[in-house]
């Protein structure tokens, strides 16, 4: 269902009557949409194809993640897309990016810092 959404409407959207889950998309930023679930659960989606393949991006929950800043991120992933990168591969990266940071500036005064690198190769 296609509405302008509002922080007001976002705070008290409900999903439709039988449903478990509605997706709210926006009309002013085309793919992003808050998902409502029976529990009282909102958190924002980005709908998008990628690769000729559907693909759904979560920005995370409302109120945690306000409104303009849902727009946001759909904004930067729509760029994503056009300069052909992966929007859902930005948060790895930057984690990946993260750790050897923090590897290179502290991992040598560190006693354990071969095992701290493996976990985080491992994990990251």
């Amino acid at each position: 269902m296609k509405r302008h959404l509002t922080d007001r409407f976002c705070a008290g959207a409900k999903p439709r009557d039988g449903e478990i889950q509605t997706d709210y998309f926006d009309t002013q930023v085309s793919g992003l949409a808050l998902r409502v679930t029976q529990n009282g659960h909102r958190s924002w989606t980005f709908h998008c194809t990628l690769g000729g393949k559907r693909k759904r991006l979560t920005f995370g929950t409302y109120p945690t993640v306000s409104l303009s800043a849902a727009r946001t991120r759909a904004d930067e992933a729509r760029a994503a897309i056009a300069e052909g990168r992966d929007p859902s591969l930005a948060a790895t990266e930057t984690l990946r990016h993260i750790c050897e940071l923090y590897m290179a500036r502290d991992g040598a005064k560190l006693r354990s810092a071969k095992w701290r690198k493996s976990a985080l190769e491992r994990h990251v």
